[in-house]
């Protein structure tokens, strides 16, 4: 009898605990092109288990709106992108590239993904903030990236 009222409870639990599976889940991955490029990715996690999936459970969309300010060595902030509202799931923003190997130099990255500013050789702060279309917060990343004037010519540094 015991084992049927606790395993009635665990099944009410479950129940109760599937809506919250659907939650979007935001994920931000700093990528590189081998000293060439810099992006960050932000994606929507996926539900991979298997149970859940037959049951035909995935993440809702959700419409994000994102910032990225990149601050130098000072703190200042010298670039600030608003992106439009989206509901992908599986967003790749550039933040830094350069434009030819010859001469090494390295240019911001715009909403567009064109070349922006040239970068001078040091330390910066990338912060990047995700909203809801609310305007309620969902997440903070900081990582800081370093332009050098020899190769690697732009690379994150490691999580501190």
């Amino acid at each position: 009898m015991f084992a049927v009222v606790l395993a009635s409870i665990a099944l009410g639990v479950a129940i109760m605990a599937l809506p919250l599976l659907s939650k979007p889940k935001w994920r931000v991955d700093f990528d590189s092109a081998k000293g060439y490029k810099l992006w960050c990715w932000i994606r929507n996690i996926p539900i991979t288990n298997r149970v859940l999936i037959w049951m035909g459970y995935e993440r809702r969309k959700q419409c994000i709106n994102s910032t990225i300010t990149i601050r130098d060595e000072n703190g200042n902030i010298i670039h600030l992108l608003n992106y439009e509202t989206t509901s992908n799931d599986d967003i790749r923003r550039g933040i830094a590239e350069i434009k030819s190997k010859d001469n090494g130099r390295v240019f911001l990255k715009d909403e567009q993904d064109s070349f922006g500013a040239e970068l001078k050789v040091g330390l910066y702060t990338l912060e990047l903030e995700l909203w809801e279309d609310s305007g309620r917060h969902i997440l903070k990343k900081v990582r800081n990236f370093r332009i050098n004037h020899q190769y690697p010519f732009v690379e994150w540094l490691p999580k501190m």
